[in-house]
């Protein structure tokens, strides 16, 4: 903490001499980039912003003038939770407001599940957590703490199960039961990744913070509480604004070369081919799935265990699938919004509307892993018509009050990021965890994946600010 408190304290003062005319590159400007850059701006300096894409703003990305009522939707990263206080304290300063989609749920109204062909919700997944808890919680404690820089055997031991396995060893009724599909389900969608290709570090690190008294899904600390109104790339627009003509897009970076004296050689894609540019230091704020296909960085003087991260830290699959209905039928059932239910196509839903304007209603069928991979490869009309049918058991006749609208963001079929968000395979977190944040050189890192919670727009944010406030005490 002193050392970090020593950082930000830095951070806040001028810089002077030649480190001010230092020449610093951020490379990606998704939030984190776009973010880095402003800090860096406030301490004087003057950052070169490149953007392989023709669009800033990366993961997020708003949907606006698709659907009726003026009721606006996400591409990408929709929700802020209320611990998120960098990415709000960033929405504040920019002027914008953030909705309390909480507080706009409609009374009376709960999350519905359907599994085993029996109804389920959350009051009954705590009933069945019950004898779950102690044992969760005994696992949890023995871990102590965990990263390439070392972990025990129990850690090492949970690292190397799945999801998959760990629910069907300790799960009351195993993967066949309501509480262990649920569970599955769950982490699936919210993960991006099928329960198989998960660490079982992965759920127990986030059940383990919920109170016997009340299940909670992913943990109580995210309430998935405010979007901002609006829009939440407007974020990004306003970041981008303040940069002005520093920002250069359809500029893929292509190659990292390490120099002689410590300066880093950035080679970017060119309508005339290849163009080079030498800089003092380097954030790079894109996702390694996207580094490791598209990025010679074999010179760049990373160590052994950064090439490891950058070549197999996992990408997960999620498909967003949003289709808009003249009423919001799913509260004639009591439901807020997110259904659970037996899919091919879907894992749980969300209302994208609550604290928009008009009668109209836009619901959000989200997938990850496998399901998502071919939900993205399914034609749109088929895919519509599918969920439809498989919310029927707790929403009938959806596809009679469709108006026809839809929108579908498969992100693994996105190139600028080649999936939604990172997630932990088994064996990952105990080897090489930690490393993902780490300087090289005069190279920094930034963006969801470097985040203690990745996944996030905050993540975003968070790693953009620590970035710029690492090089500018480097500079000192």
């Amino acid at each position: 903490m002193r050392g970090a408190a020593g950082i930000a304290l830095a951070s806040a003062l001028p810089l002077a001499g030649l480190a001010a005319t230092a020449r610093i590159a951020v490379v990606g400007a998704g939030l984190a980039g776009l973010t880095a850059a402003r800090d860096l701006r406030k301490a004087g300096l003057n950052p070169d912003v490149y953007e392989g894409s023709t669009r800033i703003g990366g993961r997020c990305y708003s949907a606006r003038g698709i659907f009726g009522d003026g009721q606006v939707a996400e591409h990408g990263g929709e929700f802020i939770d209320s611990d998120h206080k960098e990415i709000r304290e960033l929405a504040k300063d920019l002027g914008l407001a953030l909705d309390d989609v909480l507080q706009a749920k409609p009374p009376n109204t709960h999350s519905l599940y359907v599994f085993n062909d029996r109804p389920y919700n959350l009051a009954d997944a705590t009933r069945d957590w019950q004898p779950l808890y102690p044992i969760l919680q005994a696992q949890n404690a023995a871990l102590g703490e965990y990263s390439y820089q070392g972990a025990n055997a129990e850690a090492r031991r949970f690292d190397a199960m799945t999801i998959a396995q760990w629910v069907g060893a300790y799960v009351p009724g195993g993967r066949g039961g309501q509480l262990g599909q649920l569970i599955e389900t769950a982490f699936a969608e919210e993960n991006g990744a099928d329960s198989d290709q998960q660490s079982a570090l992965n759920v127990i690190s986030v059940l383990a913070v919920d109170k016997r008294s009340h299940f909670n899904l992913y943990g109580t600390e995210s309430d998935q509480r405010f979007h901002v109104s609006g829009g939440n790339d407007q974020i990004a627009t306003l970041l981008a604004k303040s940069l002005g003509d520093n920002i250069r897009t359809a500029a893929p970076l292509v190659a990292i070369t390490s120099l002689p004296d410590g300066k880093v050689r950035l080679s970017f894609k060119r309508d005339s081919g290849v163009g080079d540019a030498v800089y003092d230091r380097v954030i790079l704020a894109l996702p390694f799935s996207v580094m490791r296909v598209a990025v010679d960085y074999k010179q760049a003087g990373f160590r052994p265990l950064k090439n490891q991260a950058i070549a197999t830290l996992p990408m997960g699959a999620s498909t967003k699938f949003q289709l808009q209905f003249t009423r919001r039928a799913w509260t004639d059932a009591g439901c807020n919004g997110e259904m659970r239910v037996p899919s091919q196509t879907f894992q749980t839903t969300w209302e994208v509307s609550r604290a928009q304007p008009g009668t109209r209603g836009i619901l959000n069928f989200f997938s990850g892993g496998t399901l998502a991979i071919n939900a993205g490869k399914t034609d749109s009309v088929t895919l519509a018509s599918t969920v439809m049918g498989e919310a029927a058991p707790i929403t009938p006749g959806l596809s009679e009050i469709w108006t026809g609208l839809m929108i579908k963001d498969a992100w693994k079929n996105n190139p600028w990021s080649l999936g939604s968000y990172s997630y932990y395979s088994p064996g990952y977190q105990t080897a090489v965890l930690g490393i993902e944040r780490e300087r090289e050189g005069n190279c920094f890192f930034a963006g969801e994946h470097t985040a203690d919670q990745g996944g996030f727009l905050n993540s975003g944010v968070q790693t953009g600010m620590r970035a710029a406030r690492e090089v500018i005490a480097s500079l000192r």
